[in-house]
């Protein structure tokens, strides 16, 4: 399937009770602004935000962009799951994530966590922890791109198992 075949935006959406939990792919510009406002709530006294976002350099190269891919059959379950076990830790009324597919420039955001609660120690740490093991976790891949002179490069989370896309055409990774 050609990239213009695919989507702009994969979505999964649980509720519980009047809580939500909304997760998604999108190859378009992360709306921050709209995701913090479908985390917020009358009954929430905090909202906590994490944004991860394209740098220019990388251990002394200029970065010029990143591209992401990932496999939505399987992110998606994986992102509620994350949600799932962040409300069997902390109170937590609303949450949302979304991953940037696809490619993202320089100061642009990649990933977006939102999480509201009663009381801000609960989303605080949720963020923390959802972060975290979406990294560990969720099968999407980065892509390094350099200015001239330098390939691209596959990179690894630091909590990562080393797992990498693998070429379809050609079985490399």
């Amino acid at each position: 399937m050609s990239s213009f075949d695919e989507p702009d935006l994969y979505i999964d959406r649980r509720v519980i009770g009047d809580c939500i939990d909304e997760v998604s792919l999108s190859r378009t510009t992360i709306n921050i602004t709209s995701k913090i406002n479908a985390a917020r709530s009358p009954s929430a006294g905090a909202v906590s935000t994490f944004f991860g976002t394209t740098r220019d350099t990388f251990e002394g190269k200029d970065v010029t962009h990143l591209e992401y891919e990932a496999y939505p059959e399987m992110a998606l379950p994986s992102m509620l799951d994350i949600c799932a076990r962040a409300r069997e830790k902390w109170s937590l009324k609303h949450i949302i994530m979304q991953h940037k597919i696809g490619d993202c420039p320089i100061s642009d955001v990649s990933i977006a966590i939102i999480v509201s609660s009663k009381h801000r120690k609960d989303s605080l740490e949720a963020v923390n922890f959802m972060i975290n093991e979406l990294k560990d976790t969720v099968p999407i891949w980065k892509k390094e791109c350099y200015g001239e002179g330098s390939a691209a490069t596959w990179k690894d989370n630091k909590l990562d198992s080393g797992a990498k896309p693998v070429d379809a055409s050609t079985g490399d990774i």
